[in-house]
């Protein structure tokens, strides 16, 4: 996903006031006219803005409020698609409070089946994967099917952590605020707002608890975050692994 992340989107409430006023500006309409045309403008905006879902929030407090759920959630299911150029990046993961596990997959990279339990990591790749690192064809072949322990601050293996946990999430939805409200959809039969700052947009669940449900790139819907399975009950046991290596910087 793009750098700039859309949160919140224009007030459409707004909009109707600047639409019937344009029909009559001050230097051809008469006073009492204009009054009239203002006046109906703001009843309909307030009869919408209580329509609207989180009615008087403003895109920065429905962002807040979202945010605020994700992070007493004990559990939730992310999904990400990416493509750039000819790459195109795949992402399923499971993250809870201690652990967390899932599947990477990258175009000329293969795939990476990962599981995070408190600092540990674990990785089981496929040849590609392998091969992708520098291991030699044989290599590869020996790995294949085995899990291999990960330890140390290896800055990859940080980066790892982070995504495995859901502080990593918490704080991409975080920032930047958002500064408008969009028109919401229809996301796993959940009526949602749409929240954005000008980049991607975030929907936020308009029933229920607000957590976010679909991140997607304004210009390129098929780039998308998607989150479900919130506070499902979920484990995360260290597998039986080949050899556990330690990477440092």
């Amino acid at each position: 996903m793009r750098g700039k992340r859309a949160l919140p989107v224009a007030a459409a409430a707004g909009l109707s006031v600047v639409i019937a006023l344009s029909a009559a500006s001050p230097s051809s309409a008469a006073p009492d006219r204009l009054e009239a045309v203002t006046r109906t403008a703001l009843t309909a905006e307030g009869a919408l803005a209580v329509a609207l879902p989180f009615p008087g929030r403003s895109p920065a407090a429905v962002q807040s409020l979202s945010v605020q759920a994700m992070k007493g959630a004990a559990s939730f299911h992310v999904r990400m698609h990416a493509v750039d150029g000819q790459d195109t990046t795949d992402l399923d993961f499971v993250v809870g409070k201690t652990g967390g596990r899932g599947t990477v997959s990258r175009t000329g990279h293969g795939s990476l089946h990962l599981i995070r339990v408190q600092s540990m990591i674990y990785v089981q790749g496929d040849e590609a994967f392998w091969r992708s690192t520098g291991e030699s064809k044989e290599a590869a072949a020996l790995l294949i099917g085995h899990w291999v322990g990960i330890k140390g601050k290896n800055k990859g293996i940080e980066a790892i952590r982070r995504q495995l946990a859901p502080d990593f999430w918490i704080s991409m939805l975080s920032s930047p605020k958002a500064t408008q409200r969009v028109p919401g959809k229809t996301v796993d039969k959940t009526p949602t707002v749409g929240l954005t700052n000008g980049g991607d947009v975030v929907y936020v669940a308009a029933k229920g608890k607000p957590y976010p449900l679909l991140v997607e790139d304004k210009d390129t819907p098929d780039n998308r975050i998607t989150f479900s399975e919130w506070n499902k009950k979920v484990t995360f046991k260290a597998p039986k692994v080949l050899a556990v290596v330690t990477v440092n910087n």
